[in-house]
């Protein structure tokens, strides 16, 4: 593990995340945990690594408002502990479901899981 502090990097030079990623695979990195503040931050990496030379996986931890993967594996791993499967499962989703990125994953993969998926929460939530 190599804890990284973009407040202490390059970063606030102007490097790139993709310089900072092809820094760390050129230490031998396999795996990147990213948690950033901008949506889709991956698709510069995505893009550029079918075109470059980046060896990296990248498991997004988190991306500005978009979505919350990581997190939502966890959540998907502890159902399917507690129920053994997903298809016709009532999940109810409640609190700030505007502004969770943990919601808005969880929503998608429980409907592609065929769970039914309800929300709930104060008006001023929504």
């Amino acid at each position: 593990m190599i804890p990284f502090d973009s407040a202490h990097s390059s970063v606030n030079k102007g490097e790139t995340l993709y310089d900072t990623s092809l820094v760390m695979d050129s230490l031998g990195v396999d795996l990147e945990v990213i948690r950033h503040c901008q949506n889709k931050y991956y698709d510069e990496l995505i893009n550029l690594k079918a075109h470059q030379h980046l060896n990296i996986g990248v498991i997004n931890a988190g991306d500005g408002s978009g979505q919350h993967p990581s997190q939502c594996m966890l959540d998907m791993m502890t159902i399917h502990e507690h129920f053994g499967h997903f298809k016709g499962l009532k999940v109810a989703i409640i609190g700030d479901i505007t502004n969770s990125r943990v919601a808005k994953s969880n929503m998608e993969l429980l409907r592609k899981l065929s769970a039914k998926v309800y929300f709930s929460g104060p008006d001023y939530w929504y």
